[in-house]
């Protein structure tokens, strides 16, 4: 069965070796947010195209910005790995533990009301 030449454009796949999904270029840069990539992207940090409703990011310019040692770049690997420490802190704690720690905080947390 024959494609037609309107089908085989739609099914044409861009060169994939010089662009990466959001997704991959945050896990390279060690960004937990695929909205600071598309930020960063719309500010011109990188390079990006959209492929129908997909925004793909230039390897290059990520690779750029990881030689470069971009300071924003640092900054949000940097948040990414403190918050995998505290993350990382209460792992070990029991529910009883937790319900310590809540019964000495001052104050209420939003959801408890008034």
């Amino acid at each position: 069965m024959a494609t037609s030449p309107a089908r085989a454009r739609h099914n044409k796949r861009p060169e994939s070796r010089d662009w990466i999904t959001t997704g991959m270029a945050a896990r390279r840069l060690q960004v937990g947010s695929i909205n600071t990539i598309k930020r960063w992207a719309r500010e011109g940090k990188l390079k990006h195209r959209i492929v129908g409703s997909r925004c793909q990011i230039s390897v290059e310019s990520v690779d750029r910005l990881l030689a470069e040692g971009d300071p924003n770049v640092q900054k949000m690997q940097r948040i990414e790995r403190l918050l995998a420490e505290i993350a990382e802190l209460g792992a070990d704690l029991t529910a009883e533990e937790w319900q310590r720690l809540a019964a000495d905080r001052p104050g209420r947390l939003p959801w408890q009301g008034r």
